[in-house]
């Protein structure tokens, strides 16, 4: 998919680091349901969830499932857009994708886009769905709930 993004400075809360990555050039992102996504090694993907809607759908119906089953989940933001890429394939470096970039510096780490350092256009891979696609609808649900288990989010 060839884009006009954004190389932006971000920093790490952790560390205190600030790294580059890319991200939307504009202050509202991409189109509605447009979504990219990060690995651990810094590569970039892009999901249409309204072209390529079904991995995103059932996704977001187990995570609302569990949140309406959780109590303690109502005083809090819904966690889909933290766990969403779990229903996605991995990146070559075997991370689940994320809807923020990593830490460069501790692969982790809250991070807080600072400001807009220059705008280029790039080809960068659209996500697959392979494994997901591969899964049970009982796999699934497992699989999204260990993930907001593992952040932790429920």
């Amino acid at each position: 998919m060839d884009l006009e993004l954004g190389v932006w400075r971000w920093q790490c809360k952790e560390t205190e680091k600030v790294f580059e990555a890319l991200s939307w050039a504009g202050d509202f992102g991409g189109s509605y349901g447009e979504i990219l996504m990060y690995a651990q090694n810094g590569d970039t993907f892009f999901w249409d969830t309204i072209l390529d809607k079904v991995a995103f759908e059932q996704c977001q119906g187990i995570v609302d499932e569990v949140v309406l089953l959780n109590k303690s989940e109502k005083t809090r933001p819904n966690p889909f857009l933290k766990v969403c890429g779990i229903c996605c394939d991995g990146a070559s470096d075997g991370s689940i994708l994320r809807v923020k970039p990593y830490c460069p510096y501790c692969e982790d780490g809250e991070i807080a886009q600072l400001e807009l350092v220059t705008t280029k256009q790039v080809s960068i891979p659209e996500v697959t769905h392979h494994q997901w696609n591969s899964l049970t609808d009982e796999e699934k649900k497992n699989l999204v709930l260990s993930e907001l288990r593992r952040k932790p989010l429920i």
